[in-house]
């Protein structure tokens, strides 16, 4: 047998076993180079951000608001803040939460004070990646502002 023919059969044999080899073993997982980025949150966070918009004007320089667990009816009430920006964040435990603002405004050339209700749902959010997931703070924006509807009659 030549060197030709033996390195041939060599190369094969050689081949074959890495083959099984790897067949036996499985692939890693991340060939595709999908891992976590470095900023990877790896437990899933108890806190979110709650974003409450509001509107200030000439009636209204500062709005009062009032933050509840779950639906404003249910009165549980959370905290309660006087905002002079037009948002403002809190970090708040994850669950459902709801705002109620007061105003005052003018209707019909009368001073009345109207409320302004929104609410919504914070909870994280998750990604998955070869190595695991990385998760990510729930974010929830309430609209809070003042919307008077004027219909002509």
């Amino acid at each position: 047998m030549d060197n030709q023919k033996k390195s041939t059969i060599y190369f094969f044999a050689y081949a074959i076993i890495l083959t099984v080899l790897l067949l036996i073993t499985g692939c890693d997982d991340c060939s595709d180079g999908n891992y976590k980025p470095y900023d990877c949150l790896e437990r899933e966070p108890a806190e979110g951000i709650l974003r409450i918009e509001v509107t200030l004007d000439g009636f209204n320089p500062v709005v009062p608001i009032e933050v509840y667990y779950g639906d404003y009816e249910n009165g549980l009430l959370y905290f309660a803040d006087t905002l002079d920006s037009f948002d403002y964040e809190y970090w708040v435990p994850n669950g459902d939460y709801s705002v109620k603002a007061k105003y005052n405004a003018r209707i019909d050339s009368r001073l009345v004070t109207v409320y302004s209700i929104d609410g919504g749902n914070i909870s994280p959010s998750s990604t998955s990646y070869c190595d695991g997931n990385c998760y990510t703070e729930g974010r929830l924006v309430l609209n809070a502002k003042l919307v008077i509807n004027s219909a002509p009659q």
